[in-house]
């Protein structure tokens, strides 16, 4: 018999509060509020993560403009930190949360 997958799960973040306030949030989008909940589960370990938006655009199965609409609500609202780095035209974002 065949092995089933165990889906993965994210992770609430250790700021209850913070997460309290998003979740409730009416003008943030619930595909945000999922993101943010991806992002802070990556970040738990180290405080930090270097991705690129191909990475979260193949896993979320949409473009790299709707990944970037996500990054800039979360931005916008000071939810997360992010600089780019810019190596061998490879664009890494490196994100953080606030």
């Amino acid at each position: 018999m065949a092995r089933e997958k165990k889906p993965k799960v994210s992770i609430v973040p250790k700021d209850f509060i913070k997460m309290g306030e998003i979740r409730f949030a009416k003008k943030i989008p619930a595909s945000v509020k999922i993101f943010y909940c991806e992002l802070a589960s990556m970040c738990e370990d180290t405080g930090t993560i270097e991705v690129n938006a191909e990475y979260f655009a193949e896993l979320y199965q949409v473009t790299t403009v709707t990944v970037s609409y996500w990054i800039n609500n979360l931005l916008k609202r000071q939810l997360i930190n992010m600089s780019l780095i810019v190596e061998d035209k490879v664009r890494v974002m490196k994100i953080s949360m606030s």
